[in-house]
């Protein structure tokens, strides 16, 4: 099975979607996520949770995590969602741009909106 890295800023939304929905489409727990700017210990944000839990996928597992190199060389492909803060260590032949909005700051529709498009981009992946 694939162990895929997912790459986002704060690791409060686009990269735990990806975690989340990959993981429940190949019950499996293959999947990580991981943040380039974050803040350790603060819980996800309300509308990441509420969003989840509209769409029947288990938070169980999910927390904020700081990008490691350890996470890196675990990873067989690493999908980033952010061109913040992106550290140099990152093999290039390993890396996936994925073009998807923070919606850091933003309303719940925005929250369901990144949720939709990484769902789509999971589909492509995992079939």
């Amino acid at each position: 099975m694939m162990k895929p890295l997912f790459i986002c800023t704060g690791n409060a939304a686009r990269s735990q979607f990806a975690e989340a929905i990959y993981n429940s489409e190949t019950n499996s727990h293959d999947a990580f996520s991981a943040g380039t700017e974050v803040i350790v210990g603060k819980p996800m944000p309300d509308m990441v949770v509420s969003v989840l839990e509209s769409e029947g996928i288990s938070k169980e597992g999910l927390y904020r995590k700081q990008l490691t190199q350890k996470l890196v060389r675990a990873a067989d492909h690493i999908y980033l969602m952010t061109d913040q803060s992106v550290p140099d260590y990152l093999p290039e032949d390993k890396v996936i741009f994925w073009d998807v909005e923070d919606p850091r700051g933003k309303d719940l529709q925005a929250h369901q909106h990144a949720f939709n498009e990484v769902k789509n981009l999971i589909e492509g992946i995992v079939r």
